[in-house]
């Protein structure tokens, strides 16, 4: 039987009523049955080999899998969808607060610790979290007499001690015409905390000094000083 068009030199569309009955037959690409005429956009269960994809419309799904991925260019990431906290490598920093604190608190002839009125209170957002403490104390001890003074600090989760500066700052006094002499210092304070919980955590810094007198005591943000809290929840 001839054909009554040939393929190579066709220069029009061929009417489908002229084909032999052969291209009719359906074929299966993934799973996803093809017929001669049929207008064909989702494939499914494919596996590309090594493609080359020039300008794909790729659509937005709703969620996908990428394994063995590169690279992708920053001018296909649109939107505003939110990577899973959970899915973080371990060290990345899921969240941060901070609180700037000016009250004045003081105490004076004791050696007990008093708080310092600095606190900070987080929500980690896992069990298994770490939490940074970067604290920046400002302190000003003083004493009436020639000796040194001694500031020691904690850092407390809720009312317990996690941990303990010995010996953070210190001054050698030589008592002036008013009797004493005082020094202005500030005081950087670093601790990685496990608190191992996902409630409201607040951690708050203590002070003390070590040396008492009738005039010896402490003061924090004194004069206008300013201190700082960070906490930094860190994936782990």
């Amino acid at each position: 039987m001839a054909v009554p068009y040939t393929f190579g030199s066709a220069t029009t569309s061929i009417p489908l009523s002229q084909l032999d009955s052969n291209f009719a037959t359906t074929i299966t690409l993934g799973n996803t049955a093809i017929q001669l005429g049929n207008t064909v956009t989702t494939l499914n269960n494919m596996t590309l080999a090594s493609p080359t994809l020039t300008t794909p419309a790729l659509g937005t799904p709703a969620s996908g899998v990428m394994t063995n991925v590169t690279g992708i260019p920053a001018g296909q990431i649109t939107g505003s969808q939110a990577i899973p906290k959970s899915t973080l490598p371990t060290g990345s920093v899921l969240q941060v607060v901070q609180t700037v604190y000016s009250t004045v608190q003081s105490t004076s002839g004791s050696t007990a610790l008093f708080d310092s009125g600095l606190t900070a209170t987080i929500t980690p957002t896992s069990s298994t979290s770490k939490i940074l403490i970067l604290v920046s104390q400002n302190v000003e001890f003083y004493i009436n007499s020639s000796q040194g003074q001694y500031v020691n600090m904690n850092i407390c989760r809720g009312s317990s001690s996690v941990s303990n500066f010995t010996s953070c700052a210190y001054s050698q006094f030589t008592p002036g015409s008013n009797g004493y002499q005082d020094s202005f210092q500030t005081v950087s304070l670093q601790y990685l905390d496990s608190p191992a919980t996902t409630s409201s955590t607040t951690y708050k810094t203590q002070g003390s000094i070590t040396n008492v007198s009738s005039t010896a005591g402490l003061r924090f943000q004194n004069n206008g000083g300013i201190s700082t809290m960070t906490l930094l929840e860190i994936a782990a």
